[in-house]
Parts: C-alpha cells; structure tokens; sequence
C-alpha cells in the first residue's frame, strides 16, 4: 500500500509510505488521499470510480487544467514530459494521465505510453528526489515552547498522541527535501 487516509474523529489523517522515497510519487499519493478526504469523506474506497475521481482530484490539484494543459504535448514526447515532469514535480506517469484526461493524447498513445513506463520500471528515468518531509509541526512546536507553552499539554488537550507527534516531527528534521510552495 502506497498511501492511505481516514479520519481520526474530527480529523483527517494521510498516511504516506516510506518505502517510496521518490518525491514525484509521494506528492501525488498525498494530493490522491487529500482527494479522497474532500471528495469521499464517508465513502469506503477501493471501487474503482472512487479511486479515479481521486485521481482526477490529485491531478488537478497538482496540475492545474489552465496552467498546463498547452504545455502537454498532443503525442508521446518523452523529452517534453521529462521537462515537464521537472517543472511540475510530478512523475511521468501523472503526466501521461493528465495529457490523457484532458484529452491532448488519445486513447491508443496514452496505452503505448504506459506500456513504456512498465519497460522502464521504478523508479522512474530522471527522478525528482527524495520524498517531500513535514515540517510545520515542528516549528510549531519550537513556536510554542519558545511562547512559554507546554507542547505535551497542548497535544493532551487536543488529544493528540505524543509518540506519533514526535515521529512526524522527527521525519521532518532530516536532512530532506522541504515542502515548497510556489
């Protein structure tokens, strides 16, 4: 499993795996999940019309229509999808998708284009990088403790496990990629 969200009470979660460290591929595993919070939140996924709608979700999230549907290419030009790919920090695959859902490769190029990507396996010619870390939890707790504020009391008060906090704070303090928003 790739990826997985659901609802802790009044909150959502979104669980990424570790074992793809590939930046392209987390992003869209995070957008997918943050689709199906918005779009299913009370619906059990797996159907396959639920996950597409996901999809569809994370790739408009995370290529907008109007900002690139001219940059797509209208065949499979796989120079171009790399430059893309770099630009929009997504994986070729996503791309081929989204050229696909918006109608700029047909049907028969969008099957070829896959059938390449399986030849070439994972990871993916050209990666992107090691996978995106949080970090906001952990200036928020450096915020706090610096304000004169107690971080476990805020966590108890909220409900929020320790243990669990820690980790995420400790994946976002290693040396990785930080989030960046453009």
């Amino acid at each position: 499993m790739d990826a997985f969200s659901t609802n802790a009470g009044r909150r959502p979660l979104v669980f990424l795996s570790q074992s793809k460290d590939d930046k392209a591929r987390s992003r869209f595993d995070a957008s997918h999940e943050l689709g199906h919070i918005v779009l299913h939140p009370d619906t059990e996924p797996g159907s396959k019309l639920v996950e597409k709608q996901a999809h569809l979700f994370a790739a408009e999230f995370l290529m907008p229509r109007d900002e690139i549907i001219d940059q797509l290419p209208r065949r499979i030009d796989w120079p171009a999808f790399h430059a893309l790919k770099k630009h929009w920090g997504v994986s070729l695959r996503a791309l081929v998708f989204r050229a696909n859902a918006l109608g700029r490769l047909s049907e028969a190029s969008y099957r070829r284009a896959n059938q390449q990507l399986s030849m070439w396996g994972l990871p993916e010619p050209n990666p992107l990088g090691p996978a995106e870390s949080p970090q906001l939890l952990g200036l928020a707790k450096e915020l706090m403790i610096e304000s004169g504020l107690d971080f476990d009391a805020v966590l108890a008060a909220g409900r929020i496990a320790t243990d669990v906090t820690e980790d995420v704070i400790q994946a976002g303090s290693t040396e990785r990629p930080r989030l960046q928003f453009e």
